[in-house]
């Protein structure tokens, strides 16, 4: 009986993370550069969800969501690379909302950045630019 006890600890042991997961590396691995200089940034909130996007100098970006009402706020971040007004972002261990392909949008004219997803577009406002 012993046995099974032991051998059914030990398997619970191995299955239990200790690692931290992936959104907590990433907020961990970017925290100097989430110090740099602030290019362009935009915030929308819709569909009970806030979002905030910051382009910053040395083509890096992050990316936070946070659900209306609750206090957990999910960190995306990575590089981008700009083409006249396209964004393209590669997200840091691949860590990134599903629905998103990775391109954005920025019209200038319209103070508005499109962040675009597979099955939606997030319209967000530009409230600074440099």
């Amino acid at each position: 009986m012993w046995r099974l006890l032991l051998i059914g600890t030990l398997f619970l042991a191995n299955c239990r993370s200790v690692e931290p997961g992936t959104g907590r590396e990433v907020k961990k691995d970017t925290r100097d550069k989430r110090k740099l200089s602030i290019l362009l940034t935009a915030s929308s909130k819709e569909d009970n969800q806030e979002h905030l996007f910051n382009l910053r100098e040395q083509n890096f970006f992050d990316y936070s969501t946070k659900a209306s009402g609750l206090s957990k706020t999910e960190l995306y971040a990575g590089t981008y690379s700009r083409r006249g007004d396209s964004v393209f972002l590669a997200f840091f261990n691949n860590y990134k909302p599903g629905d998103l392909t990775g391109i954005g949008i920025i019209h200038e004219a319209a103070h508005e950045f499109l962040l675009l997803g597979k099955t939606s577009t997030y319209r967000m406002t530009v409230t600074a630019n440099r």
